[in-house]
């Protein structure tokens, strides 16, 4: 089976939010929710893809951990989804949306009100139970 490399951050903010991005309706599992990211290009390493992401994406900046957080596995028709996913912290940029169709800034304690993309949940459940915020 052929496996999709996917990174997504978790962008928190100066109050300690969490950034969450709502997929567009022409994507796949739109109308859900997600921490941004995208697909690993050839060529570049988890953190080199995750910050192009969202730049391209969201026109933001962050500072990632270098570490990876979590990681889950979905199938996604005849491939399956690798997400693996990293802790951020806001720097700035000015948001402007190209593939999302919404995004806010939520306390940890409420990610379980949305609901989430299959790939994002045990990031989401990982961190309900607990995760300290970013550390750097």
């Amino acid at each position: 089976m052929n496996t999709i490399e996917v990174v997504a951050a978790i962008v928190y903010n100066d109050a300690a939010q969490i950034l969450c991005t709502l997929r567009s309706h022409a994507m796949h599992n739109g109308g859900l929710w997600e921490f941004p990211g995208g697909k690993i290009e050839k060529g570049e390493n988890p953190c080199e893809a995750l910050q192009r992401e969202l730049r391209e994406e969201l026109g933001i900046e962050v500072t990632l951990e270098k570490t990876p957080y979590g990681e889950s596995q979905v199938p996604h028709g005849e491939a399956v989804i690798h997400l693996t996913a990293y802790k951020a912290y806001h720097r700035g940029g000015t948001f402007h949306l190209t593939e999302h169709a919404a995004y806010l800034w939520l306390d940890p304690a409420y990610l379980s009100s949305l609901r989430w993309s299959p790939a994002d949940l045990p990031i989401v459940q990982k961190i309900y139970e607990g995760a300290p915020p970013f550390s750097s």
